[in-house]
Protein backbone atom coordinates (compact mmCIF):
# COMPACT_ATOMS: atom_id res chain seq x y z
CA UNK A 1 0.00 0.00 0.00
CA UNK A 2 1.14 3.47 -0.70
CA UNK A 3 2.27 5.63 2.23
CA UNK A 4 1.02 9.20 2.81
CA UNK A 5 4.76 10.18 2.55
CA UNK A 6 5.19 8.53 -1.27
CA UNK A 7 1.57 10.21 -2.38
CA UNK A 8 1.30 13.46 0.00
CA UNK A 9 3.28 16.77 -1.73
CA UNK A 10 2.74 17.98 1.95
CA UNK A 11 3.32 15.45 4.10
CA UNK A 12 6.37 14.33 2.13
CA UNK A 13 9.71 12.58 3.22
CA UNK A 14 11.08 15.73 4.51
CA UNK A 15 7.96 16.79 6.95
CA UNK A 16 8.48 12.99 8.70
CA UNK A 17 12.16 13.76 8.40
CA UNK A 18 11.25 16.45 10.29
CA UNK A 19 9.41 14.99 12.85
CA UNK A 20 12.49 12.95 14.73
CA UNK A 21 13.19 14.42 18.44
CA UNK A 22 11.14 17.88 18.46
CA UNK A 23 10.15 19.71 21.34
CA UNK A 24 7.95 22.84 21.90
CA UNK A 25 7.35 24.66 24.77
CA UNK A 26 4.37 23.29 26.46
CA UNK A 27 4.65 19.99 24.41
CA UNK A 28 6.91 16.81 25.33
CA UNK A 29 7.24 14.66 22.29
CA UNK A 30 8.01 10.96 22.07
CA UNK A 31 7.97 8.36 19.50
CA UNK A 32 4.65 8.23 17.14
CA UNK A 33 5.16 4.36 17.57
CA UNK A 34 5.09 4.52 21.52
CA UNK A 35 1.57 3.48 23.59
CA UNK A 36 2.31 5.69 25.98
CA UNK A 37 2.55 9.49 26.59
CA UNK A 38 2.70 11.59 29.75
CA UNK A 39 0.89 11.11 32.83
CA UNK A 40 -1.98 13.31 33.39
CA UNK A 41 -2.86 15.69 36.32
CA UNK A 42 -6.59 14.31 36.08
CA UNK A 43 -7.22 10.97 37.53
CA UNK A 44 -10.33 9.05 37.60
CA UNK A 45 -11.76 6.39 34.98
CA UNK A 46 -14.01 8.07 32.15
CA UNK A 47 -16.31 6.76 29.81
CA UNK A 48 -14.70 6.87 26.66
CA UNK A 49 -11.23 4.60 26.12
CA UNK A 50 -7.88 5.87 24.38
CA UNK A 51 -5.46 3.66 24.75
CA UNK A 52 -2.57 1.71 26.87
CA UNK A 53 0.45 2.78 28.51
CA UNK A 54 2.84 1.10 31.01
CA UNK A 55 1.89 0.56 34.53
CA UNK A 56 3.85 2.88 36.74
CA UNK A 57 4.54 3.14 40.73
CA UNK A 58 1.56 4.79 42.04
CA UNK A 59 -1.08 3.81 39.10
CA UNK A 60 -5.05 2.74 40.17
CA UNK A 61 -4.29 -1.07 39.86
CA UNK A 62 -8.09 -1.35 38.80
CA UNK A 63 -6.86 0.25 35.56
CA UNK A 64 -4.77 -2.54 35.34
CA UNK A 65 -5.33 -4.70 32.04
CA UNK A 66 -4.55 -8.12 33.46
CA UNK A 67 -5.33 -9.78 29.45
CA UNK A 68 -2.56 -7.64 27.96
CA UNK A 69 -0.27 -9.02 31.49
CA UNK A 70 -1.12 -12.36 30.24
CA UNK A 71 -0.32 -11.94 26.46
CA UNK A 72 2.92 -9.81 26.95
CA UNK A 73 4.60 -10.84 30.17
CA UNK A 74 4.07 -6.47 31.22
CA UNK A 75 1.68 -4.82 33.19
CA UNK A 76 -0.38 -1.94 30.95
CA UNK A 77 -2.73 0.97 32.45
CA UNK A 78 -6.16 1.50 30.34
CA UNK A 79 -6.14 4.98 29.67
CA UNK A 80 -9.55 6.40 29.06
CA UNK A 81 -10.95 10.12 27.86
CA UNK A 82 -10.66 11.61 30.88
CA UNK A 83 -7.12 11.25 31.72
CA UNK A 84 -5.99 13.56 29.06
CA UNK A 85 -4.17 16.37 30.51
CA UNK A 86 -5.11 18.90 27.89
CA UNK A 87 -6.44 19.67 24.64
CA UNK A 88 -3.98 21.52 21.94
CA UNK A 89 -6.03 23.28 19.77
CA UNK A 90 -4.51 24.09 16.48
CA UNK A 91 -5.85 27.12 14.57
CA UNK A 92 -4.63 27.08 10.96
CA UNK A 93 -5.47 30.72 9.00
CA UNK A 94 -6.40 29.82 5.59
CA UNK A 95 -7.15 33.41 4.31
CA UNK A 96 -5.98 34.26 0.90
CA UNK A 97 -2.55 35.69 2.21
CA UNK A 98 -1.86 32.42 3.29
CA UNK A 99 -2.56 31.31 0.02
CA UNK A 100 -1.04 33.53 -1.76
CA UNK A 101 2.18 31.49 -1.89
CA UNK A 102 1.95 27.53 -2.31
CA UNK A 103 4.96 27.17 -0.54
CA UNK A 104 3.80 29.60 2.52
CA UNK A 105 1.04 27.72 3.16
CA UNK A 106 2.32 24.24 2.63
CA UNK A 107 4.91 25.03 5.06
CA UNK A 108 2.29 26.24 7.86
CA UNK A 109 -0.02 23.30 7.33
CA UNK A 110 3.60 20.83 8.02
CA UNK A 111 3.99 23.27 10.88
CA UNK A 112 0.57 22.04 11.84
CA UNK A 113 1.46 18.48 11.31
CA UNK A 114 4.71 19.12 13.57
CA UNK A 115 2.81 20.21 16.61
CA UNK A 116 -0.16 17.64 16.25
CA UNK A 117 2.27 14.91 16.13
CA UNK A 118 4.27 16.22 18.92
CA UNK A 119 1.15 16.94 21.13
CA UNK A 120 -0.54 13.04 20.11
CA UNK A 121 2.83 11.90 21.55
CA UNK A 122 2.46 13.61 24.64
CA UNK A 123 -0.82 12.07 25.46
CA UNK A 124 -2.77 15.23 24.74
CA UNK A 125 -6.36 15.80 22.60
CA UNK A 126 -5.51 17.73 19.47
CA UNK A 127 -8.31 19.60 18.17
CA UNK A 128 -7.37 21.20 14.24
CA UNK A 129 -9.17 24.63 13.06
CA UNK A 130 -9.18 26.55 9.88
CA UNK A 131 -9.74 29.92 10.24
CA UNK A 132 -10.50 32.73 7.91
CA UNK A 133 -11.94 36.53 9.11
CA UNK A 134 -12.78 35.01 13.11
CA UNK A 135 -14.57 32.04 11.46
CA UNK A 136 -13.81 28.71 11.73
CA UNK A 137 -14.29 24.86 11.25
CA UNK A 138 -13.34 21.81 13.11
CA UNK A 139 -11.49 20.16 10.35
CA UNK A 140 -10.54 17.13 12.89
CA UNK A 141 -10.59 15.78 16.69
CA UNK A 142 -8.66 12.92 17.52
CA UNK A 143 -6.44 11.40 20.76
CA UNK A 144 -4.06 8.90 20.96
CA UNK A 145 -1.17 8.22 18.90
CA UNK A 146 -2.59 6.16 16.23
CA UNK A 147 -5.07 9.61 15.25
CA UNK A 148 -1.81 11.27 13.64
CA UNK A 149 -2.34 10.14 10.10
CA UNK A 150 -6.11 10.96 10.49
CA UNK A 151 -5.26 14.25 11.07
CA UNK A 152 -2.64 14.33 8.57
CA UNK A 153 -5.11 13.19 5.61
CA UNK A 154 -7.42 15.43 7.02
CA UNK A 155 -5.52 18.84 6.67
CA UNK A 156 -4.61 17.56 3.39
CA UNK A 157 -8.16 17.35 2.17
CA UNK A 158 -9.73 20.56 3.75
CA UNK A 159 -6.59 22.33 2.40
CA UNK A 160 -7.93 22.07 -1.22
CA UNK A 161 -11.28 23.78 -0.03
CA UNK A 162 -11.85 27.52 0.75
CA UNK A 163 -15.65 27.72 2.12
CA UNK A 164 -17.74 26.46 5.18
CA UNK A 165 -16.19 28.43 7.87
CA UNK A 166 -18.94 29.90 9.68
CA UNK A 167 -18.40 29.41 13.27
CA UNK A 168 -16.73 31.97 15.50
CA UNK A 169 -12.98 30.66 16.30
CA UNK A 170 -13.41 31.54 20.25
CA UNK A 171 -16.70 29.28 20.22
CA UNK A 172 -14.63 26.12 19.09
CA UNK A 173 -12.37 26.61 21.71
CA UNK A 174 -11.91 24.43 24.58
CA UNK A 175 -12.28 25.97 28.22
CA UNK A 176 -8.53 25.41 29.20
CA UNK A 177 -5.56 24.10 27.27
CA UNK A 178 -2.74 24.94 24.84
CA UNK A 179 -3.68 26.47 21.28
CA UNK A 180 -0.82 27.02 18.93
CA UNK A 181 -1.80 29.74 15.74
CA UNK A 182 -0.64 29.66 12.96
CA UNK A 183 -0.62 32.96 10.77
CA UNK A 184 0.63 35.46 9.29
CA UNK A 185 -1.28 38.05 11.83
CA UNK A 186 -2.19 40.44 8.72
CA UNK A 187 -4.89 43.16 10.29
CA UNK A 188 -8.70 42.42 9.49
CA UNK A 189 -8.54 38.27 10.52
CA UNK A 190 -11.04 39.23 13.64
CA UNK A 191 -8.77 36.47 15.92
CA UNK A 192 -9.40 38.15 19.32
CA UNK A 193 -6.68 35.99 21.20
CA UNK A 194 -7.19 37.99 24.29
CA UNK A 195 -10.48 36.56 25.09
CA UNK A 196 -8.99 32.93 24.07
CA UNK A 197 -6.30 33.70 26.93
CA UNK A 198 -8.53 35.60 29.41
CA UNK A 199 -12.19 34.16 29.16
CA UNK A 200 -10.65 30.17 28.04
CA UNK A 201 -7.60 29.52 29.82
CA UNK A 202 -5.53 29.10 27.08
CA UNK A 203 -1.25 28.65 27.18
CA UNK A 204 -1.01 30.36 23.29
CA UNK A 205 2.06 29.53 20.92
CA UNK A 206 1.98 32.37 18.09
CA UNK A 207 4.15 31.08 15.13
CA UNK A 208 4.15 34.19 12.67
CA UNK A 209 4.43 32.91 9.38
CA UNK A 210 5.34 34.50 6.23
CA UNK A 211 6.72 33.72 2.65
CA UNK A 212 10.68 34.70 1.61
CA UNK A 213 9.57 37.45 -0.21
CA UNK A 214 7.61 39.19 2.42
CA UNK A 215 10.51 39.23 4.30
CA UNK A 216 12.84 40.21 1.75
CA UNK A 217 10.87 42.13 -1.40
CA UNK A 218 12.60 40.64 -4.97
CA UNK A 219 10.85 43.10 -6.94
CA UNK A 220 12.12 46.45 -8.02
CA UNK A 221 10.71 49.60 -10.26
CA UNK A 222 7.10 50.79 -10.42
CA UNK A 223 4.58 47.66 -9.67
CA UNK A 224 0.87 47.92 -9.26
CA UNK A 225 0.16 45.64 -6.22
CA UNK A 226 -2.84 44.01 -5.09
CA UNK A 227 -4.28 43.39 -1.01
CA UNK A 228 -4.52 39.46 -1.03
CA UNK A 229 -7.08 40.19 1.56
CA UNK A 230 -9.58 43.04 0.24
CA UNK A 231 -8.05 43.08 -3.56
CA UNK A 232 -7.52 46.63 -2.88
CA UNK A 233 -5.05 47.78 -5.67
CA UNK A 234 -2.08 50.43 -5.17
CA UNK A 235 0.82 51.32 -6.69
CA UNK A 236 4.00 51.37 -5.15
CA UNK A 237 7.85 52.57 -6.14
CA UNK A 238 9.98 49.79 -4.73
CA UNK A 239 13.65 51.89 -4.93
CA UNK A 240 15.99 51.19 -2.36
CA UNK A 241 14.40 54.31 -0.08
CA UNK A 242 11.22 52.61 -0.08
CA UNK A 243 12.42 49.17 0.67
CA UNK A 244 13.93 50.46 3.86
CA UNK A 245 10.75 51.49 4.53
CA UNK A 246 9.07 48.85 4.38
CA UNK A 247 11.52 46.58 6.48
CA UNK A 248 10.66 49.07 8.98
CA UNK A 249 7.29 49.05 9.15
CA UNK A 250 7.83 45.15 8.54
CA UNK A 251 10.10 44.89 11.45
CA UNK A 252 7.22 46.85 13.65
CA UNK A 253 4.57 44.80 12.58
CA UNK A 254 6.92 41.77 13.79
CA UNK A 255 7.84 43.10 17.27
CA UNK A 256 4.06 44.62 18.09
CA UNK A 257 3.03 40.65 17.44
CA UNK A 258 5.59 39.35 19.67
CA UNK A 259 4.38 42.01 22.61
CA UNK A 260 0.85 40.79 22.39
CA UNK A 261 2.39 37.32 22.92
CA UNK A 262 4.44 38.41 25.71
CA UNK A 263 1.53 40.32 27.48
CA UNK A 264 -0.62 37.30 27.05
CA UNK A 265 1.84 35.31 28.73
CA UNK A 266 2.70 33.01 25.19
CA UNK A 267 5.20 32.06 23.18
CA UNK A 268 6.00 33.48 19.75
CA UNK A 269 7.76 31.96 16.87
CA UNK A 270 9.08 33.75 13.71
CA UNK A 271 8.87 31.60 10.73
CA UNK A 272 10.07 31.85 7.27
CA UNK A 273 8.84 29.47 4.86
CA UNK A 274 11.04 30.00 2.04
CA UNK A 275 13.74 27.57 4.31
CA UNK A 276 13.93 24.02 3.92
CA UNK A 277 11.46 22.89 7.01
CA UNK A 278 14.59 20.91 8.94
CA UNK A 279 16.29 24.54 8.91
CA UNK A 280 12.61 26.13 10.45
CA UNK A 281 12.04 23.29 12.86
CA UNK A 282 16.18 23.71 13.61
CA UNK A 283 16.99 27.57 13.97
CA UNK A 284 15.51 30.23 15.39
CA UNK A 285 11.91 28.60 15.83
CA UNK A 286 11.08 27.02 19.82
CA UNK A 287 11.20 24.22 18.18
CA UNK A 288 14.59 21.88 18.72
CA UNK A 289 16.35 18.79 17.99
CA UNK A 290 16.87 17.17 21.23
Amino acid sequence: MESISERSSIFNNEFFESLKKLSLPGVTAGPVSDSGGKRSKVKGRGSEFSDYREYAFGDDIRMLDWNAFGRLGKLYIKRFLEEREITCHILIDVSKSMRLENEKFTRALQLAGIVAYMALSAGDRVRVIFYKEGFGKVICECFGVSGFYKVLRRIENEAEKEAGYKDAVAGLIRTTGLTAVISDFYPGQGLDLKYLHFYKKQELIFFQTFGGSEIEPLINGVSNLTDAENEAKVKVSLIPKTIKEYKKRFKAFTEETAKIAEKLSGSYITVDTSNPLKVIVNKGTGITWR
